[in-house]
């Protein structure tokens, strides 16, 4: 399933649209990026640019390759 078509399911099954999910995911994704620790700093920098938080698609482009692995 492609992000566009994921995004529009998870909208549809909430009820809600595809720019409040993102709205929603993008904060998540902040603040877990402005939590990050000294032990898991090196994970984020490894998967993502230090120069501050993945937008979502990006993120769970990212997360979705990991997983392949």
């Amino acid at each position: 399933m492609e992000f566009k078509e994921a995004l529009a399911r998870i909208a549809e099954i909430n009820n809600t649209t595809e720019e409040a999910v993102l709205e929603e995911m993008q904060q998540a994704i902040n603040i877990a990026y402005s939590r990050r620790t000294k032990e898991n700093w090196h994970s984020w920098n490894k998967v993502f640019s230090p120069d501050g938080p993945p937008d979502v698609e990006t993120f769970v482009k990212a997360l979705a390759e990991m997983l392949k692995r």
